[in-house]
């Protein structure tokens, strides 16, 4: 057997107990290791944290370091903090720092995670670093003046011209901060719903009459991904803009390049084989990131507001499906038809004659395929807190609203999604509240 040792150490007394000395078999050299790697790890942590957020406000620290610099070489502070608020838009723009501090990622599954402080506090940002900026631009004008006038300039005394010198670029800076806006304002204002959706069978397109449906407050989590996704450096995201400024000789010349995708996948293409007409998607460095085997074009990866993922619906082989932003399959390949619009669920049908019936996100069947057509719940659409409380269906070529356990709740007498059944549906969800 193995000696134990022992060490004599003393224990604190507390309220029940007096201090007294108590012997302790003694660490080894491994368990003090991995404490000591432990502790290690911590402190790495904090001081990476730490650094980041010195990083993303560095405009302020230069500043502030500035402030105590003699006047004649106040010049310097302000170049860099001209060179750090330059770095805090492209951080913005790349979503380095500011992903994971403030505008949220998506982790290797997909699933949206918030930043570690909030949109709020970038917003803040915002404002403060350009002023910041903007006396770091005064720092140089006095640095210039003392250094030209000499005492006739730095005489102690607080002078108008001064005054303006530090004034002015700092006013200017919060001009700056508000009228170019870098990023959209994250309240989130719901897109008026004007849209259509055509089925396949029967080329039928049904219009949804717009401000038709009373839009909830989405869950916070949906929130931020949605601002998140919204904050952009430049919202103009025209195609020929960026294929004028992107180097993409490396994409196959197989390949016509179509799109970028705007969201999910940064610098990434929308590509179709110009041999098989098959879609996919491919990065910059030519490198396949979506096969290219799908049957329609591509947009981009929508966000689910319930699962919080990423996801894209597609056609492959003439069967509909959806995959996650890793290029797993969520929903499988096996539906004629397959309707989704980000609630969480999505109308399919299995063959051209059948019926129409709802699935969710993890090919869960919930409501029978005995429907002539569903539209598929938005998250952003009608019901409490965001969440569809059930689904529009046709049946004998009347619309009616039902629940996910198929009660109905709007009777089937309406021939379209008129003002009528709009009326109607607000005030169901009137009732429930």
């Amino acid at each position: 057997m193995a000696r134990t040792e022992y060490e004599i150490v003393w224990k604190k007394g507390g309220w029940f107990e007096k201090g007294h000395f108590a012997l302790i078999p003694k660490k080894s050299f491994s368990d003090k290791a991995g404490e000591a790697l432990v502790m290690y790890i911590f402190i790495l942590v904090i001081l990476l944290l730490i650094l980041s957020i010195v990083a993303v406000t560095s405009p302020i620290w230069i500043v502030i370091i500035g402030y105590q610099m003699v006047r004649e070489k106040r010049y310097y502070a302000g170049l860099a903090s001209l060179l750090a608020i330059g770095y805090f838009y492209i951080d913005i723009n790349e979503r380095w720092l500011t992903s994971f501090l403030f505008l949220g990622y998506n982790n290797s599954s997909g699933e949206f995670v918030n930043g570690l402080f909030g949109l709020k506090y970038l917003h803040y940002l915002e404002i403060i670093n350009p002023v910041a900026a903007g006396l770091g631009i005064g720092y140089i004008i006095d640095s210039i003046l003392v250094s030209k006038y000499g005492k006739k300039f730095d005489d102690n005394r607080i002078t108008t011209p001064q005054a303006l010198v530090y004034i002015a670029p700092m006013l200017l800076g919060f001009v700056f901060s508000n009228s170019v806006q870098f990023a959209k304002d994250t309240e989130y204002k719901p897109p008026i719903i004007n849209e259509v959706v055509e089925s396949v069978q029967d080329s039928e397109v049904i219009e949804i009459v717009k401000d038709t449906f009373p839009v909830q407050a989405i869950e916070t989590q949906s929130q931020n991904e949605i601002d998140s996704a919204n904050y952009v450096y430049n919202e103009q995201d025209k195609v020929q803009q960026a294929l004028e400024n992107t180097d993409l000789s490396k994409i196959p010349s197989q390949y016509e390049i179509l799109n970028r995708v705007s969201k999910g996948k940064p610098d990434t293409w929308v590509v179709r084989d110009k041999d098989t007409k098959k879609y996919g998607i491919v990065n910059k460095q030519g490198k396949v990131v979506l096969p290219v085997e799908y049957d329609r074009q591509i947009c981009c990866y929508s966000i689910d507001l319930l699962t919080h993922k990423r996801l894209l619906a597609l056609v492959k082989n003439g069967k509909h499906g959806i995959i996650d932003i890793n290029g797993n399959i969520v929903i499988d390949f096996k539906y004629v038809d397959l309707i989704y619009m980000n609630g969480g669920y999505a109308s399919c049908k299995l063959s051209e004659d059948g019926k129409w019936g709802l699935i969710d996100m993890n090919g869960n069947l919930i409501v029978n395929f005995n429907y002539d057509y569903i539209m598929p719940p938005r998250a952003l659409g009608y019901g409490i807190d965001g969440k569809s409380k059930g689904f529009s269906a046709r049946k004998n070529n009347l619309w009616g609203y039902l629940d996910f356990d198929e009660n109905i709740l709007i009777d089937f007498n309406y021939t379209s999604f008129g003002d009528d059944f709009a009326n109607e549906l607000i005030r169901l969800d009137e009732i429930e509240k």
